[in-house]
């Protein structure tokens, strides 16, 4: 809640309130609500509610995805950054920053007093590459390339002209020989996989990541 109270309806009806929307820590888009409850002489009310969005930045940094969820060690990484504007506008010359992160777990059996224990994971981030690019009408690209086999996060940064941060990531699996897994160790003794698109068309050959916890 970041604000509550009374007030006295002026002569029109009217009743103005200023609430400021400074969101500690917002990256993306956030929902707020005001809620209104007004009482008559006789003490009957009437009560009402609007919604409306609060965005991060006067710009969003958006990403384009690779059709392909994996990339082989060795091969780049295409970045396609843009400054896109709430209402769908390319902004051009913004400097945006773009991080290759590989992401790692801290893995810790912990005693509970019971046989199996509890897998306690953490993830580890470390910064392997990165590249700056300016934003254009279309999209700016550069390329970045994993050092070894593992799970990345592609991470994009820029800031509008009140120093508000925009950012945006997406995740992508380098595959190979060598690197540890690129997963997070569970309680549950499961097998999970990872297709490397997220449709397919006739005809076409799907690879899949097998996260084994054994």
């Amino acid at each position: 809640r970041f604000q509550s109270g009374d007030g006295a309806l002026d002569a029109h009806g009217v009743f103005a309130a200023h609430v400021p929307l400074a969101l500690e820590g917002q990256h993306g888009t956030e929902v707020v609500t005001l809620e209104a409850e007004v009482a008559d002489v006789s003490r009957q009310t009437a009560a009402s509610r609007a919604s409306g969005l609060v965005h991060p930045a006067s710009f969003y940094v958006a990403l384009r995805r690779p059709k392909e969820w994996f990339v082989g060690k060795g091969d780049a990484v295409r970045v396609e950054a843009a400054a896109v504007e709430p209402a769908g506008k390319h902004r051009a010359g913004v400097p945006v920053h773009v991080d290759l992160v590989r992401r790692t777990w801290s893995n810790v059996l912990e005693s509970t007093g019971e046989m199996a224990g509890h897998w306690d994971s953490k993830p580890v981030d470390a910064t392997v590459g990165s590249c700056d690019v300016m934003s254009t009408a279309d999209v700016a690209t550069c390329s970045l390339t994993a050092p070894q086999p593992g799970y990345y996060l592609v991470r994009a940064r820029a800031r509008d002209e009140k120093a508000r941060d925009a950012v945006s990531s997406y995740d992508v699996y380098v595959v190979g020989e060598g690197g540890d897994a690129g997963w997070a160790t569970s309680d549950a003794s499961e097998v999970k996989l990872v297709p490397d698109k997220k449709a397919y068309e006739v005809g076409d050959v799907a690879r899949l990541l097998v996260k084994s916890p054994f």
